[in-house]
């Protein structure tokens, strides 16, 4: 399913010293052919869930910016959402690209877990989260 997604109006401002922040793989571990990279925030890993579009009000604040193999994409921000405080979800965005979907990353340690995920985000059935 593809969804239009308008950026306009949205608040990219990060912190003074944002984190620059280096992606990894993630190795599947009951399928080393299912690589994901992945990213670190506060202990936990993230990788890829799923897709939807967001507003203005679904994001809490924007913390750093992407570095993927040593180069800085200052245009790939990564933000906490509003409607999930226990952090289990984070939203990349690139904020240049007219038509980009958000990706939304989900904490693998909440794998197989009840947990609540926003109603707007709409799962891409990655073999991790089956």
């Amino acid at each position: 399913m593809s969804l239009f997604i308008s950026w306009c109006g949205m608040d990219y401002s990060l912190p003074e010293n944002p984190i620059e922040f280096n992606t990894s793989e993630f190795i599947n571990p009951t399928d080393e052919e299912d690589t994901y990279l992945s990213i670190e925030y506060e202990w936990r890993i993230y990788i890829p869930y799923g897709s939807s579009r967001i507003t203005k009000k679904d994001i809490d604040k924007c913390i750093w910016y992407i570095v993927q193999f040593w180069v800085k994409i200052e245009d790939a921000i990564v933000c906490l959402l509003s409607e999930d405080i226990e952090n289990n979800y984070l939203v990349e965005i690139d904020t240049v690209g007219f038509m980009s979907q958000p990706t939304f990353l989900r904490a693998i340690d909440t794998v197989w877990k009840d947990i609540s995920t926003p109603k707007y985000i709409e799962s891409l059935d990655y073999e991790f989260w089956r």
